[in-house]
């Protein structure tokens, strides 16, 4: 009995192996979607666990921040807008450090902390994606929705800027220690960051001449009450301080706010009066 012939063979083979490769394809198929699915589970909540502020170089911070500012009678448009701003940027600041502090990327002393931080929040690059004014009874509120950028570069500036800055005021006269110049620019960061200098200095004298230079400047803004606050606890001044912390709280300084809170509860401060 004649076998197969040569050609029924290879058909026959070719066959089987197309089979046996089809099920190959299926099976690698299957095993495919299998490591698609457990990488799925396991691997795409720790990206949606990454704190989102984060950006890929992993020395940079990206992150959205607000800022508002109720203006009061004499408040223009365009200072409103620059204090709302530089609050926002200001909290992209205090946001980003604690990160940053984390990884031990930068190291800032205690007692300088309050004029880099305000000098950074001038320096960092930012887009503002909301601006909107609101009708608060007899003022306005200005709100400010930004997305902004922390760097290591940033702070380093910040306080490279700060020690020039302080080298400067160093060379000026007794004259113009006296009467502290503030200028007509609204430029909060450089401005409240020098009283912040000559608070840690301990220059309380013409600390006290600047603040109310300022507080002319910038009549309602809460940075400066708290500035002022901080000045009163030093010269141990407990009533002024109190009536300077309520004015930083009623003009959005939340840190005031919160020290009045806290204050209240271990020494019985009337938040009312």
């Amino acid at each position: 009995m004649r076998g197969p012939s040569p050609l029924c063979v290879n058909f026959l083979d070719s066959k089987r192996t197309g089979n046996m490769w089809r099920a190959i394809s299926v099976e690698s198929q299957k095993a495919w979607y299998v490591i698609g699915g457990l990488l799925f589970v396991f691997i795409w909540p720790l990206f949606y666990y990454v704190p989102h502020a984060w950006s890929l170089e992993g020395d940079v911070v990206e992150l959205e921040t607000t800022g508002v500012y109720k203006t009061e009678q004499g408040d223009s448009d365009q200072l409103a807008e620059q204090l709302a701003l530089f609050q926002a940027k200001n909290a992209a600041i205090e946001t980003a450090v604690k990160y940053l502090f984390s990884r031990n990327l930068i190291n800032i002393h205690e007692s300088r902390k309050r004029e880099i931080y305000s000098l950074a929040a001038s320096l960092i690059p930012s887009q503002v994606l909301q601006k909107q004014w609101k009708k608060e009874g007899n003022s306005r509120e200005c709100f400010i929705r930004i997305r902004a950028s922390v760097a290591i570069s940033d702070m380093i500036k910040a306080e490279k800027k700060d020690q020039k800055l302080e080298e400067k005021e160093s060379q000026e006269s007794f004259s113009e220690e006296m009467e502290p110049s503030v200028s007509h620019n609204i430029d909060p960061a450089r401005d409240i960051t020098k009283a912040y200098r000559l608070l840690r200095r301990k220059e309380r004298r013409v600390a006290m001449i600047y603040l109310d230079a300022l507080e002319k400047k910038y009549p309602h803004w809460g940075d400066v009450y708290m500035a002022k606050a901080i000045f009163y606890f030093a010269v141990r001044e407990p009533g002024e301080m109190k009536k300077a912390l309520k004015r930083a709280c009623r003009f959005g300084n939340k840190e005031a706010c919160s020290d009045l809170e806290s204050m209240s509860k271990v020494h019985g401060i009337d938040l009312e009066g």
